[in-house]
């Protein structure tokens, strides 16, 4: 499943009291994730993604992504089994001087298919080549 959300951020909106967007999905395993930063934002449009009032990502607090004419992309394992079924976006621009909306998309896995239990595209199977720390796929460094 794939789920699309955009956040439109005014100018001026401070990270103390920035925008917030819910994102709903169903059920699942996220694993995927992107952010899509339009090309003139220039780096002044910040975005962050909590759940349960805990930042999420990026891993470390207090700040967020941000870009100019990019995509961020990675690949996840998020378990998304217990309400709320939800992301909060959080977004905030201090700097700008217009508004910026950047899109955010999430790919999901049904739990039936991500189980747990090893099922065809459990942690396992997705990503032979990856290690799963704290929640976050990470690539091993192979010298």
């Amino acid at each position: 499943m794939f789920y699309e959300c955009p956040i439109t951020v005014p100018a001026g909106t401070t990270a103390v009291d920035p925008v917030r967007v819910t994102a709903r999905l169903n059920k699942g395993v996220v694993t995927g994730v992107s952010l899509w930063f339009p090309p003139g934002q220039a780096g002044r449009a910040f975005v962050a993604i909590d759940r349960l009032d805990v930042q999420i990502w990026p891993s470390n607090p207090d700040v967020g992504f941000a870009g100019d004419g990019v995509t961020i992309p990675w690949d996840d394992y998020y378990q998304l089994a217990d309400e709320p079924l939800s992301f909060v976006l959080r977004g905030w621009a201090p700097d700008a001087r217009f508004s910026h909306t950047v899109t955010v998309r999430f790919e999901v896995l049904p739990l039936a298919l991500a189980g747990d239990d090893g099922g065809p595209f459990g942690p396992a199977r997705l990503h032979r080549r990856h290690i799963l720390t704290r929640g976050c796929w990470v690539s091993p460094v192979i010298s």
